[in-house]
């Protein structure tokens, strides 16, 4: 029976059709040591980090900046009940569309689309604006934590995937606790927590061009093993293409 996460990994490594066993092949098996060196890695950490820190401080700030912004009691945990609800189904969306297309296309649009949810928000005065927003927001930011998961065995490969998460997550859980300090130290300072949400929009809509950028050392890296390296051609394996390297690999094979 073929394996479905090899069937998976094909479609995600060269966008054709391949057996199970030529996906398996190609699978990327990153050491921890060689994705550090990587500037995929980075970007998909800062990327992911940054999801944090806007995250946990909405989910935070949400209920008192509703509630500053005229909402009743009731009227606010109504929104921030339906975006919770909205959350799980869209973790259910995202990961449909993973299935159907490259995972940095649907991390960049995951992003936007919560950057977009955000300044929805900083326009929020009434019930209906606040209901709109649980519901673009609850599905585009649902999705980030089923593609974060995703993305260190898909960029990676599943052989080292708990030594690189593991050894990067004290990152994320860092800006996790931080955005919620920022928001509120933002608001202490300025007396209203518009200025913290305005910076929580501009950092989804960074991370979402920093995630359109994952793509290319990963493309390089399983080029590379094709041609049977073990690290990406773009850096030190240059010299395989160089033509005097093979100009002198001919004249020794001819002596």
């Amino acid at each position: 029976q073929a394996d479905p996460l090899a069937e998976e990994a094909s479609a995600s490594i060269g966008g054709g059709t391949r057996s199970a066993a030529q996906a398996s092949a190609l699978e990327p098996n990153w050491t921890l040591r060689e994705a550090l060196r990587s500037r995929s890695l980075w970007l998909l950490t800062l990327a992911s980090a940054l999801s944090f820190f806007f995250g946990a401080g909405i989910n935070l700030h949400l209920y008192p900046y509703l509630t500053d912004a005229g909402l009743t009691v009731s009227e606010a945990m109504l929104a921030a009940s339906v975006y919770f609800a909205v959350a799980g189904a869209g973790a259910v969306f995202w990961g449909v569309l993973l299935d159907r297309y490259p995972l940095r296309f649907c991390m960049a649009g995951g992003f936007f689309a919560s950057g977009a949810g955000i300044v929805v928000l900083l326009f929020t005065a009434s019930v209906p604006m606040a209901l709109a927003f649980g519901v673009f927001y609850g599905i585009s930011f649902g999705g980030l934590h089923t593609m974060t998961q995703v993305m260190w065995a898909n960029y990676y490969g599943r052989a080292n995937v708990g030594t690189i998460a593991g050894a990067l997550l004290p990152i994320q859980l860092i800006t996790n606790a931080m955005g919620p300090l920022f928001g509120g130290w933002m608001y202490d300072t300025h007396g209203t927590y518009s200025t913290a949400f305005t910076i929580y929009a501009l950092f989804a809509f960074l991370a979402g061009f920093w995630a359109m950028g994952f793509e290319g050392e990963i493309v390089a890296f399983n080029l590379s093993r094709v041609l049977g390296y073990s690290h990406y051609w773009r850096s030190r394996d240059l010299k395989f293409f160089n033509i005097g390297n093979w100009q002198q690999m001919h004249r020794s094979c001819s002596n």
